[in-house]
């Protein structure tokens, strides 16, 4: 228990690190950059160097959300999934931009449907703190498309915007 507490202190030191550059830079530009990992053991870590301890490692073309701060030869990402941390920016690619008022994340799991109705076949589900982009919004329900490319109807009361 005593490893674990630092451990998500700094992880949550890390997260308020992400918003407050991140949001410094998209507020501006509405757009945030997207990488995508060119190797199949890229390690995200706790901090900006090989020193830190591995948080987990990334699959080869993983998708990761840059926070706009670097050090050294380390970037600050979130991945699609919600960990945050630090990789060697030498295993990244760019891979696209993302409107920063259509990213979001579930908390708890979130079921996507066919139509905007609870009553509608099921297409799949949104994992807890993973990402999503929403296209459209009405009637407490969004158009969402999944990082693995699921696409539907999913109801925003458990959807926040990232940025």
């Amino acid at each position: 228990m005593k490893r674990k507490f630092p451990c998500m202190m700094l992880c949550a030191l890390l997260v308020a690190a992400l918003l407050a550059s991140s949001l410094g830079a998209s507020a501006a530009s509405g757009i945030i950059t997207m990488y995508k990992t060119t190797v199949a053991d890229g390690r995200l870590r706790e901090g900006p160097s090989s020193q830190y301890n591995v948080i987990r490692t990334l699959r080869k073309g993983e998708k990761v959300f840059y926070s706009g701060t670097m050090s050294a030869a380390f970037a600050l990402v979130r991945t699609t999934d919600g960990d945050v941390g630090y990789i060697y920016n030498g295993f990244l690619t760019p891979y696209g931009n993302v409107r920063t008022d259509q990213l979001y994340y579930a908390s708890g799991s979130v079921n996507v449907y066919r139509s905007a109705s609870t009553g509608a076949s099921r297409t799949g589900s949104i994992s807890n703190g993973e990402s999503v982009l929403v296209f459209q919004t009405a009637n407490g329900w969004g158009f969402v498309k999944t990082f693995d490319g699921t696409t539907g109807f999913a109801p925003l009361n458990n959807l926040y915007r990232v940025f």
